[in-house]
């Protein structure tokens, strides 16, 4: 084992990987908690939520899509009156918190260290990937 980490290789591959961990651990998880109301009887604004509601319908990449699934304007509208004041409210807050694209950050990390342990693995062991035609 000494004499593997005298290899150059070794010693930077070992290098980076403390290097990404520690950034990784010094990262914190997102925090995805929410309050809790204390009385029964929460009062919600209907017309703020139906125009946040408003303002996501009209991007044009939503309502592409939802003219995909077959509905038109009309159908969102009447669907969006029948919703109660706490069901608006709860869509409205959960609108705010989508990401366009996704968190992709993360899926390219988890790759990336994926293909370093493969790496380190075949390096460890000295064996080596021959592709044939």
């Amino acid at each position: 084992m000494r004499t593997l980490l005298k290899t150059p290789l070794a010693r930077s591959m070992t290098w980076y990987l403390v290097a990404v961990f520690a950034v990784m651990g010094a990262l914190p998880p997102d925090a995805l908690a929410l309050f809790v109301p204390t009385d029964a009887q929460a009062v919600y604004d209907r017309q703020t939520d139906l125009g946040t509601l408003q303002a996501v319908l009209e991007s044009k990449i939503v309502e592409q899509r939802l003219s995909d699934l077959g509905l038109n304007r009309e159908e969102i509208q009447s669907r969006l009156q029948q919703l109660s004041d706490e069901q608006l409210h709860q869509l409205a807050t959960r609108v705010d918190t989508l990401w366009a694209g996704g968190d992709g950050a993360a899926v390219v990390v988890v790759v990336l260290v994926i293909m370093l342990a493969i790496f380190i693995y075949f390096y460890v062991t000295r064996q080596r990937v021959v592709v044939t035609k």
